[in-house]
């Protein structure tokens, strides 16, 4: 029971391992929706940005996987579920896991009600952790 307990100092550590990344995609770019970080006790550490870009679904897709290459990461995988495509990405040392979902226009975003995603931009949910 005590290795499934997050202590301080991990989770400090975790979320100045996400810092540099957030900035290298550039996650708080548009119109931030939300931006948290999350972990407990007994939760690995994390944060989470949902934010909407103008711009298609290809083009912030295209964008986000060149930001992505040039932070480190490399393999992906894509994961398509209806509208919503979702890469996820395996961590290189000394980065933070990433995913990241993609509502396109019309499509509700996750956990933000019924509105959808305005014409001309696209929901993004990042997850890091």
């Amino acid at each position: 029971m005590k290795d499934l307990v997050v202590t301080g100092w991990q989770k400090r550590a975790t979320w100045r391992r996400i810092r540099p990344v957030v900035k290298a995609l550039d996650a708080r770019q548009g119109t931030v929706l939300k931006d948290r970080r999350y972990g407990g006790r007994m939760v690995a550490p994390g944060r989470g940005i949902t934010a909407l870009r103008q711009g298609t679904e290809e083009e912030t897709v295209e964008q986000l996987l060149e930001a992505a290459a040039r932070a480190g990461y490399g393999e992906h995988q894509v994961i398509i579920n209806g509208r919503k495509r979702s890469l996820t990405f395996e961590p290189p040392d000394g980065l933070p896991f990433l995913w990241i979902e993609f509502f396109p226009a019309g499509t509700p975003i996750r956990g933000r009600g019924r509105e959808p995603v305005p014409d001309g931009h696209t929901g993004i949910v990042f997850s890091f952790g």
